[in-house]
């Protein structure tokens, strides 16, 4: 089968992305979330199917991860090379399973181009909104952080499956290719019970789009279309279920899962909804400020696409009002990581808006200021690791959620900037580079009561160390890679320059259709 040259240019799309984000990156997962719960999960099923020494007497004894096995079942190739290659250390399969998320964001943004272009008809606007997003938004951290790049890619993919195909074509492998991308979506993280509103939509707008002729012909496709991949999407969330209810015992005693953090008051549950466009920690309008642009564009695009702009909002209406219910709806992590699923469609109604018309830096202004300012942003969220600012303020007796998600005092962006200060040791951003800092308030008034500690101070030197390794281990004969460091710079340096290359043949095709 011959690739289009579309395919083509989002293969090296997405080969260049690969690169250079694992180029750029920290090379293990760990301290990412709970990945290490993963990586202890991969490393049982190992012991399992091996019996090695130590191994639990079955895979029902395997400790399974708070999101359950799906995960898994794409982590563990990753995971048996570095074992091999290893012999057993933890530090090539760490640097493999960084590796494999670095590879799934990528995924994410090639997808995206495919997407875009069939939108647009325009390699250029490909990828100007793919990089975008790639290097504009919350995908960019999280290619490091890991968490929610499965999820995202799997559920994008399901879009493209029931929205970018030619309407009337219809086979049994697209629609496994369906049911199986939307059975992961829902089922590789416990929120993914709040996408199961656009997965219903995807279904139906798969088959309506194949419905073509009598009556009888749409009750088959429903029959043995539809109905199957329901059952299988359906079978693979429950299967999940259970081993995150195992996950939830073993921690809790209790199957609690999301029942655990749901909000007591239920008059927060609007204002936590609205929180994710207007808390000044966890905006997703800050931390992807094209958001803002798709947003504004969403009454253009129902016009010229209402199957995609309909996609994008139910995504994020779903997931943002799902976690609303919940007063863990942003955590310690950068930004609001569990709208990171919605990016990519917002990005689409971008797409759809602009449609086939040329891009012109006057009246793309906005557009093009949003998708700067998204990577300055997100250049600081890749720089440090998330960690450093919720170990701050535990230092500073200062950890509540309620500081993270709202107080200015403790904003990601802020704190990472004044990091950036610390370890060049000036204030190129403007703040002190002095590593003593003290996360202090205003009282009302400007008078503390009577009995109150003073603010604690916290020495940021030892927090302020860049994430990624190439930076980080520079110069150092000492480094947990060993002979494998080598491959931070050259995959850099072969990403950047694969990526120079797509960038001048899009100037290229440019230049053709202008002249």
């Amino acid at each position: 089968m011959r690739l289009s040259s579309t395919s083509k240019q989002a293969i090296l799309l997405y080969v260049s992305l690969t690169l250079l984000y694992f180029g750029f990156s920290p090379g293990s997962i760990r301290g990412m979330g709970y990945l290490s719960e993963n990586m202890k999960a991969c490393e049982q099923i190992v012991k399992v199917v091996s019996g090695g020494p130590g191994a639990p007497p079955s895979l029902w004894k395997v400790a399974w991860p708070r999101h359950g096995f799906v995960g898994l079942v794409f982590e563990m190739p990753f995971f048996l090379v570095g074992h091999w290659v290893g012999a057993g250390s933890p530090a090539p399969e760490s640097m493999l399973l960084s590796f494999e998320i670095a590879a799934m964001s990528a995924a994410i943004c090639a997808l995206l181009y495919l997407w875009i272009v069939r939108l647009t008809g325009s390699m250029p606007w490909g990828l100007v909104l793919s990089l975008g997003a790639a290097f504009g938004t919350l995908i960019w951290p999280y290619a490091y952080i890991g968490l929610e790049p499965a999820q995202s890619f799997f559920l994008l993919l399901a879009g493209y499956v029931a929205l970018a195909t030619p309407e009337g074509s219809i086979s049994y492998r697209r629609t496994a290719a369906l049911a199986l991308a939307l059975a992961v979506a829902v089922s590789v993280k416990s929120n993914g019970i709040f996408l199961i509103p656009v997965a219903g939509y995807l279904l139906i707008v798969y088959l309506q789009r194949a419905a073509a002729g009598d009556i009888n012909h749409r009750r088959r496709l429903v029959r043995f279309h539809g109905i199957p991949a329901a059952v299988a999407i359906l079978g693979l969330f429950m299967a999940n279920r259970l081993a995150i209810t195992a996950f939830w015992v073993r921690f809790s005693g209790r199957g609690l899962g999301y029942l655990h953090v749901v909000v007591r008051d239920w008059m927060a549950v609007p204002l936590n909804f609205f929180s994710f466009f207007g808390s000044i920690n966890k905006s997703l309008l800050i931390f992807a400020p094209v958001t803002a642009v798709a947003l504004w564009l969403v009454p253009r695009a129902w016009r010229t696409n209402r199957a995609v702009t309909a996609f994008a909002l139910l995504t994020l209406f779903g997931m943002a009002g799902g976690m609303s219910l919940t007063y863990f709806w942003a955590d310690d992590t950068w930004g609001p990581r569990y709208l990171h699923v919605a990016v990519a469609p917002l990005i689409l109604v971008v797409a759809a808006a602009v449609g086939e018309r040329r891009i012109r830096i006057r009246r793309d202004a906005p557009l093009i200021a949003a998708l700067v300012i998204g990577a300055l942003v997100s250049g600081l969220g890749s720089f440090f690791y998330y960690g450093a600012l919720p170990h701050a303020a535990w230092l500073a007796n200062q950890s509540t959620v309620e500081n993270l998600q709202y107080d200015p005092v403790w904003n990601h962006i802020r704190f990472n900037a004044r990091l950036v200060d610390v370890w060049l040791k000036r204030p190129i951003l403007g703040f002190p580079a002095d590593p003593m800092w003290t996360p202090q308030h205003i009282w009302l008034f400007r008078r503390a009561p009577s009995g109150v500690s003073p603010w604690k101070p916290v020495n940021l030197a030892p927090l302020a160390r860049p994430q990624p390794a190439l930076v980080r281990y520079w110069g150092r004969s000492s480094q947990p890679f060993g002979a494998w460091w080598f491959v931070f710079p050259l995959f850099l340096t072969v990403g950047v320059l694969l990526m120079a290359i797509l960038v001048f043949k899009a100037r290229v095709i440019r230049t053709r259709i202008n002249t």
